[in-house]
């Protein structure tokens, strides 16, 4: 079906959601041949700098969200819902920001192949179809036209966990755009990814999972406090779902109930870098 879509139904919209907000809530399409030709290491190649040169681009702002429904195919699915079966390489006890959830801590060796290759093709999307409008300034956060692979994980949250705190993703050094991919089923209710702004105050801060002493940490109790927050969109967890927003953005998850919230997280930089996880995980 996608092989006969005409080029020119490529146009990413906004569609109305959470009511006012229908300015923060764009939609995509995955196109397979492309974002391989686009991911990493292809990335500088003559046939992605073509794909990149005609795509027509959403410029992601702060408090975005751009989604890609149906991003995998029944194969990828399918080895997607063993990624947690092996107990060797899980970590069924980790946390962060008030909620539980298990940890893949090193990808299985019968599955790192497809993993790299569904890794690339998030990143190839990213570049044909994702344009920073980014707030940033700051040396190595800036958006200087391209993305680069970060660091990647996959997460199981429990159902019983509790709602995923209000926070950014860019403390660690050039993290400029986080992507979530929905892995597992839904039969329950809530998990929504949830964008936020902030009222007042400067909500576009960096680096203080790099270097604490020279970026201090966004202050929760006040800049990130519930009463300095406004929504703007909101996400339900769906199966096969990719949503893109700028690591800037300050997000946080809806308690999911009736089901585990299974999520590979993926996020890239706005410079070439070796100081964050991707590398030292052996996963560039």
């Amino acid at each position: 079906k996608n092989m006969l879509m005409p080029r020119a139904s490529r146009v990413l919209i906004a569609i109305p959601f959470l009511g006012s907000a229908a300015d923060f809530w764009h939609r995509g399409k995955p196109f397979r041949k492309d974002e391989m030709s686009c991911g990493w290491a292809a990335s500088t190649s003559k046939a992605c700098q073509h794909l990149r040169a005609k795509s027509k681009k959403v410029v992601l702002k702060p408090g975005e969200a751009y989604v890609v429904d149906d991003f995998l195919n029944a194969e990828e699915a399918s080895w997607l819902s063993t990624i947690f079966d092996d107990e060797r390489y899980v970590d069924p006890r980790a946390g962060s920001l008030n909620s539980s959830y298990a940890r893949v801590n090193v990808v299985a060796p019968d599955l790192k192949d497809s993993v790299s290759e569904l890794a690339r093709r998030i990143h190839g999307h990213a570049l044909i179809n994702v344009q920073s409008g980014s707030e940033l300034v700051e040396h190595g956060w800036a958006f200087k036209g391209m993305f680069f692979p970060d660091d990647m994980t996959f997460r199981r949250y429990d159902r019983s966990s509790n709602r995923v705190q209000p926070h950014q993703d860019t403390g660690h050094f050039g993290r400029c755009l986080s992507a979530t991919l929905h892995i597992g089923q839904s039969p329950g209710q809530g998990g929504e990814l949830e964008t936020l702004r902030c009222k007042t105050g400067n909500c576009s801060i960096v680096g203080w999972q790099h270097d604490g002493k020279k970026y201090p940490a966004p202050d929760s109790d006040t800049l990130l406090a519930p009463e300095n927050l406004e929504a703007k969109a909101l996400v339900p967890y769906k199966p096969g779902r990719l949503t893109f927003f700028l690591a800037e953005t300050v997000h946080a998850v809806t308690p999911a109930k009736g089901y585990d919230r299974e999520i590979m997280f993926i996020w890239f930089s706005c410079s070439p870098t070796m100081l964050n996880g991707g590398p030292q995980s052996g996963h560039l």
